[in-house]
């Protein structure tokens, strides 16, 4: 049976089922509730649980609480004592290799879900009930299954969107044309995406939003592929490393900006090891833009085009550079605000 452990609005709870925390979402699913109420997963209610079905962690629900109510948002450690890693009963004690390996992946989740917990602490209820009706019906129309976290990552993907839309930045997807080709089932997705965005939230996008969330279901889609998994591990610390010495900062790996950009390093990465051929677009408009704007940062992302095309033999596109360039500011800007908060305490 699941348990309340928070009420984030009438219509969207955290609660704890079997050791596993989870999101519900549903009308009226926190209404006139209190912390420890059972709940019954009722046939209007949606579940997203945190972690992958094969982990089991154990919950402190006092803590959540008090963390999630005390704690302000900007501070990325804030889910770090929440979630204990139980250890795997099949494992020998004197086969250490294999004990630290667990230990690895345990601490790997532990902070997606910290960060996954985070996501839902920052973007507005009104949001994340619009994505738990787009997985949804995702769910129904899509002929492969995909992880509970598709919904985390899409809520954090169209919060992010919206706020750049307020600030007039579009970002175009140089795959979109090869998205709507090889994914036309997740491409339809992101058409009943965009349409409910318009309907619930009067927010217009256009092919390029459709095409991003169907890139979200399809990469949920592609499971674990554990060579490739290691590969795009070794590029996202190489990337890290080239960022500290081109750009003179350390990155904090706890900070939920990281993880976004870690997120689209390994978009990124995945393109690089699939061989995928970005068209290069004669509109170099985003380019220009951070080329003018961000200068220094561009140096940064320049030394990572580099790499790749040293180390994999693949051109990086001007519309890259500039993704780059704009995650790479997220991830600073959120630095020297955290660097502020803690001179001004």
């Amino acid at each position: 049976m699941m348990r309340l452990i928070k009420i984030l609005n009438n219509n969207t709870v955290l609660v704890s089922e079997q050791r596993r925390l989870a999101v519900i979402t549903g009308n009226g699913v926190g209404y006139a509730r209190k912390k420890g109420d059972e709940i019954e997963l009722l046939p209007r209610f949606q579940k997203f649980v945190l972690e992958k079905p094969d982990q089991s962690y154990s919950v402190s629900t006092t803590n959540i609480t008090k963390t999630i109510t005390n704690t302000p948002k900007t501070d990325s450690s804030i889910y770090k004592d929440l979630i204990d890693p139980q250890p795997d009963v099949n494992t020998s004690v004197g086969d250490s290799k294999t004990i630290s390996s667990a230990n690895l992946d345990n601490s790997n989740a532990q902070s997606t879900v910290q960060h996954y917990l985070q996501v839902i602490q920052e973007v507005p209820p009104h949001i994340i009930e619009v994505v738990a009706d787009i997985v949804q019906y995702a769910r129904k129309h899509l002929p492969r299954k995909f992880s509970d976290t598709a919904f985390y990552s899409l809520a954090d993907h169209i919060n992010f969107a919206i706020l750049r839309k307020e600030q007039g930045i579009d970002f175009p997807n140089v795959l979109a044309a090869e998205i709507k080709v090889f994914y036309p089932e997740e491409y339809e997705v992101g058409q009943y995406a965009i349409n409910l965005l318009k309907e619930r939230l009067k927010i217009e996008f256009d092919i390029n939003e459709k095409s991003f969330v169907a890139m979200h279901f399809a990469n949920a889609e592609l499971g674990d592929d554990f060579p490739q998994f290691m590969e795009i591990t070794k590029i996202i610390s190489d990337v890290s490393q080239i960022i500290r010495a081109k750009l003179n900062i350390m990155l904090d790996k706890d900070s939920l900006s990281y993880f976004r950009f870690v997120t689209h390093i390994k978009f990124f990465a995945q393109r690089v090891l699939r061989n995928e051929q970005v068209i290069e677009k004669p509109d170099d408009t985003l380019f220009d833009l951070v080329k003018d704007k961000f200068p220094e940062i561009l140096t940064g992302a320049r030394a990572i085009k580099e790499y790749v095309e040293a180390n994999y033999a693949k051109s990086v596109s001007n519309q890259e550079l500039a993704y780059l360039t704009v995650h790479l500011k997220r991830v600073i800007d959120s630095a020297d605000e955290e660097n502020e908060r803690i001179n001004n305490e």
